[in-house]
C-alpha cells in the first residue's frame, strides 16, 4: 500500500513566507489577553463568560477563527524551524544556483558533494563524479566547463536534497495549515450560505 508523501519544502513556502501566516504566531497571545480575557472581553462585548455560565459565550464562529490561526502559526513554527534557509529564500533549484551558486566553490562544493553521495542523491551524482575522477586518475586536465557543468549538478541536486528533508516535519506543517484553513472556511461557508439564502429570499 502506497502512502501519500508530504508537499515539498517549496509548496509550503507559498504560505509560510506570507506576512499574513507569519503574522498569525501572535494570535495565541491575542486570544489569552484579549479574547479570552472576561475584563477586556465584556469590554469589548465580545462575550461575559467563556463557561456560558450566564447565558453569554463566546461566538463559536470566533472561536473558530481563533482556533483556525492557531492552527496556522503551529505550522508557521514547524516551517521556521526545519525548512533549510536555502528553501526560504528561494523558490527553486535555478534560483538557488543563480543566487548563491556563485559563492560556492572550492571545498564547499565538495563537502557537498560528499554529503550527497551518502544521501538518495548518490545515484543522480554518480556519473559527473565519476567523470572527473575518471580524468584526475589517468591524468587528463579537467577543463573548467566540465567542473561547472559538475558544480552546478552539485548544487541543483543539493537544493533538492534540502527541499525533501524532514519529511514528518513537512507532513505536520502541512497538516496544520489544511486544519487551520479548514476551520477558518467553516464560519465563511456559514456567513457566505445565510447571504445566499437572503439573496434568494428577496429574488
Amino acid at each position: 500500500m502506497t502512502t501519500l508523501s508530504p508537499p515539498l519544502w517549496v509548496r509550503l513556502r507559498f504560505v509560510s513566507n506570507s506576512t499574513a501566516a507569519k503574522a498569525t504566531i501572535v494570535v495565541p497571545l491575542i486570544g489569552y489577553l484579549i479574547i479570552f480575557n472576561e475584563t477586556i472581553a465584556q469590554f469589548l462585548n465580545l462575550a461575559r463568560s467563556v463557561e456560558a455560565h450566564n447565558g453569554a459565550e463566546v461566538s463559536y464562529r470566533l472561536i473558530l477563527i481563533y482556533l483556525g490561526l492557531c492552527a496556522i502559526s503551529v505550522g508557521v513554527l514547524i516551517y521556521g524551524s526545519f525548512c533549510p534557509d536555502e528553501v526560504k529564500q528561494y523558490p527553486s533549484a535555478s534560483a538557488y544556483v543563480l543566487g548563491d551558486g556563485p559563492s560556492l566553490r572550492g571545498y564547499v562544493i565538495n563537502n557537498i558533494g560528499k554529503l550527497l553521495e551518502m544521501s538518495a542523491q548518490r545515484p543522480t551524482l554518480a556519473a559527473s563524479s565519476d567523470e572527473l575522477q575518471e580524468k584526475s586518475r589517468r591524468g587528463l586536465p579537467i577543463a573548467d566547463e566540465d567542473y561547472e557543468r559538475y558544480r552546478i549538478e552539485v548544487l541543483h541536486l543539493h537544493f533538492e536534497y534540502l527541499n525533501e528533508s524532514h519529511p514528518l516535519a513537512r507532513k505536520f506543517c502541512f497538516g496544520f495549515y489544511v486544519l487551520g484553513f479548514g476551520l477558518l472556511a467553516i464560519p465563511s461557508a456559514i456567513v457566505f450560505w445565510r447571504v445566499i439564502r437572503i439573496l434568494v429570499g428577496i429574488i
